[in-house]
């Protein structure tokens, strides 16, 4: 939505509007201005996703852990929409790859539904547990809807959503917002959208199909690797930067997403600083309660991957992708046991630091062939790996 004009024509116009008004009408009116708003974009998918809210609205705070009969109703709809989810996600667009064109499919795919079901299902686990009180309808519908972050996240939580907003505008908004905004745009514009981007199509072209692989030198395809790579880490967190910039504008101190991964020492360190609102979604929600469940923490990182894979897209190199990260990560954890059983404080100097740093750059940007060459299935990530090794013709 940010390459758009509209959508920064109307961030400002609410903007004036919200601060302009009393403070008791501004959740409401920033909750039908965003709703609108994305309805002008998919009518039909935002109205679907408002038929969700508000029966998760009405259900959630009267589901209790001491009521089976409520608890079983709240997880029977949790389960609904997860269904929903899969159904819109996976079956819709293979639908769309492998039958008759039926444009008319295309527009019932709900927009950003991935985002707005872990917030759903956030909202009702906590409603739940009893640790979500505030039952304003004006509040939930904006932190549902609220439109700089609604396709692109980061999975706000609703608490964190609610104590962190200033009633009263300051210069300081402006500024903190304005900056946080810039840094974003120059992220996605510059940095990734003209430097990166012109180094990648040096290399493989502008059509970047799956035969300009195969004429790649190892000093290429390593190269290529390494941009391709940092072209997803700009473009996503230039996303979340303008999205928590917009925000600020309004007042919400919106969660942090990036935390510079790409300077992180360790593959766990990294999935510390990656996406950090979706990780620690999944640690609450899935990763904690499987621990507890089947005591192993190599089985519950595994499920935890799958399910971030399947976040992106069902497909097998997406599943290979998860497979590389759950592997990296319970072998650095198994290295990071042993090193604290035997004390081995050689490997604690600034110079195992910086090889940590490449390393882990080098290891997440490897694993990302998998995603960089999804369209073209395991043979197109086969021949990057092979001319990685030198090896093909």
């Amino acid at each position: 939505m940010i390459q758009t004009v509209e959508f920064w024509v109307v961030l400002v116009a609410v903007l004036i509007v919200f601060w302009a008004i009393p403070s008791k009408y501004r959740y409401g009116f920033l909750a039908v201005s965003s709703f609108s708003f994305l309805a002008t974009i998919a009518p039909m998918s935002v109205c679907a996703l408002l038929g969700w809210t508000l029966l998760f609205y009405s259900v959630a705070p009267h589901a209790s852990v001491d009521d089976r009969g409520t608890y079983r109703l709240l997880w029977s709809i949790i389960l609904a929409l997860l269904g929903f989810l899969a159904a819109f996600k996976y079956l819709v667009p293979a639908i769309i790859e492998n039958t008759a064109e039926d444009p008319g499919l295309q527009y019932v795919i709900p927009l950003g539904i991935s985002y707005y079901t872990f917030k759903l299902i956030h909202y009702a686990i906590e409603s739940s547990r009893g640790k979500i009180t505030d039952r304003s309808l004006d509040k939930f519908l904006c932190y549902m809807y609220l439109f700089p972050i609604f396709t692109a996240g980061p999975i706000e939580r609703y608490d964190h959503f609610l104590n962190e907003q200033e009633k009263v505008w300051h210069h300081h908004l402006a500024v903190e917002g304005v900056t946080r905004i810039a840094h974003g745009l120059i992220k996605k514009l510059v940095i990734s959208g003209i430097i990166l981007v012109t180094l990648r199509n040096a290399i493989v072209g502008t059509s970047g199909d799956i035969g300009s692989f195969a004429n790649l030198t190892v000093l290429e395809a390593w190269v290529f690797v390494y941009v391709a790579f940092l072209i997803s880490y700009l473009d996503f967190s230039a996303y979340s930067d303008i999205a928590i910039g917009c925000s600020r504008l309004f007042g919400f101190r919106i969660a942090e997403n990036f935390n510079f991964p790409i300077f992180a020492p360790s593959i766990s360190n990294f999935w510390s600083r990656w996406h950090m609102t979706l990780v620690s979604w999944i640690q609450t929600y899935i990763y904690l309660p499987l621990v507890g469940l089947t005591r192993k923490p190599a089985l519950a990182t595994l499920v935890v991957f799958i399910t971030i894979a399947l976040w992106h897209a069902a497909s097998l190199n997406w599943l290979l992708w998860g497979v590389c990260h759950a592997v990296g990560v319970s072998v650095n954890q198994a290295w990071a046991r042993y090193r604290r059983k035997k004390k081995l404080k050689q490997f604690n100097g600034l110079w195992w630091r910086f090889c940590g740093i490449f390393m882990t750059f080098s290891f997440a940007s490897v694993a990302y062939v998998f995603a960089e060459t999804a369209d073209y299935g395991l043979s197109g990530a086969g021949l990057v790996f092979s001319r990685l090794l030198g090896l093909g013709t």
